[in-house]
């Protein structure tokens, strides 16, 4: 839905401007036509979260894209993963 260049300086900005942080955090659709240029319909709902040191937040894919098969690029992306050692070494979850 958002550019991923666009999302980096929404972030970047976000880490170094309180104010626009608290605005985002209250009105991200507002924020991201007005700063961004970026429309959103009025069907689709956004959410900004703020992760807490203690937290950790997992999104999931809608279900109808976790349902599709994937394609053989989709599985040569993931070939490798990070590996158990990287959750035991402090590097992961938690960690």
């Amino acid at each position: 839905m958002i550019d991923q260049t666009i999302q980096q300086q929404v972030l970047a900005r976000a880490i170094k401007d309180a104010a626009f942080r608290q605005e985002l955090l209250s009105n991200p659709k507002a924020v991201l036509a007005r700063e961004y240029h970026v429309q959103m319909a009025d069907t689709v709902t956004m959410r900004v979260l703020e992760e807490k040191p203690t937290t950790f937040t997992l999104v999931l894919p809608p279900l109808e894209t976790a349902m599709q098969e994937l394609t053989d690029a989709d599985l040569e992306a993931v070939a490798g993963g990070l590996g158990q050692d990287f959750y035991h070494k402090g590097g992961g979850i938690g960690g």
